[in-house]
């Protein structure tokens, strides 16, 4: 008989993990850190931040930026590809749905779009915080508690998709595009303004206060658009408006996109509009004896105004 390749490639794979697992663990047993680590957000000035004990860190605005990439990402690269391998139709609008039953498709969403919900958890959670955190209204934490509900729908999205269990998928994707939705009118008729930054300078908050009216103006427009995607949507499929007619049958697909694309807008201009989020950080925060703090974080520190706000603690 010959060699079995297929019995080969496992062993070497569970070898390979396992060697890897016992290395590991050795090696952070071995090397103990003489400080507490934690993630942590921050919030203050960029250059105070290392003299803070904060290691590394990537601030809210750069992480909003990755969402939109993976987000919009993904969705123009799986169209393209399932136009290419085809498996979707050129003589209609497909849903986004129907690009992520086969491959690639699936794969991308499956990376992108867990990747994008990660990422986008801690934005809406840093948008939170900029409100007041645990001393915002109870509106604006019903709007994050929704908000991160439906994020986490959309990964289920992304994860399980309509061939595998139409249930499970439709029921997520409703989540998602329901309960966001009431996120942005949660954010535009009752969101309280963000906490200001330590800038002072007079001519930066002219200019801040023309950017922060334009994002408003985004966000308004985005939530128009949502809302009246909804609309168009649910008339489409019921048959019950005529105006939806005129778009080849279309009217439910070219609403769902016209509304996923008006969340990460909104999203994009929720977090630009508020410029508390120019000094809000996700960060390794280095905290022990050597800074002479203790391991559940600092606040106000001596060095300026910068506040770390542990997971370990305040959060």
């Amino acid at each position: 008989p010959g060699i079995d390749w297929n019995l080969v490639e496992a062993i070497f794979e569970w070898t390979n993990v396992t060697v890897i697992m016992l290395w590991t663990g050795h090696y952070v047993l071995s090397h103990p850190i003489s400080a507490t680590l934690s993630w942590a957000i921050v919030q203050g000035p960029q250059d105070e931040l290392q003299s803070a004990g904060v290691l590394s860190y990537m601030s809210c605005r750069v992480l909003t930026n990755i969402v939109a990439v993976l987000y919009v990402g993904c969705l123009a690269v799986s169209y393209i590809a399932g136009v290419h391998q085809g498996t979707l139709p050129t003589d209609h609008v497909p849903f986004i749905s129907d690009m992520w039953v086969y491959p690639p498709g699936n794969w991308l969403s499956r990376w992108a779009v867990v990747q994008g919900v990660h990422a986008g958890v801690w934005c809406q959670t840093f948008l939170f915080f900029a409100q007041g955190g645990s001393s915002a209204s109870m509106v604006n934490k019903f709007g994050w508690f929704v908000s991160v509900c439906a994020l986490l729908g959309l990964s289920v999205v992304g994860c399980v998709n309509e061939d595998e269990n139409l249930t499970i998928h439709s029921f997520a994707a409703s989540i998602y595009f329901g309960g966001y939705d009431v996120y942005m009118l949660t954010q535009v008729v009752f969101g309280a303004p963000s906490k200001t930054g330590t800038n002072t300078n007079t001519n930066t908050n002219t200019d801040t206060t023309s950017s922060r009216k334009y994002w408003r103006v985004v966000m308004v427009l985005s939530m128009v658009v949502a809302f009246v995607s909804q609309a168009i949507r649910y008339c489409g499929e019921l048959g019950l408006c005529q105006y939806t007619a005129g778009l080849g049958g279309n009217a439910p697909e070219i609403a769902e996109w016209l509304d996923a694309i008006a969340i990460i807008t909104f999203m994009y201009a929720d977090v630009y509009s508020k410029e508390a989020t120019k000094e809000y950080f996700l960060g390794v925060v280095q905290a022990g004896e050597q800074q002479g703090r203790s391991s559940r974080g600092m606040s106000k520190a001596e060095n300026g105004d910068l506040e770390i706000k542990l997971l370990t603690g305040e959060i």
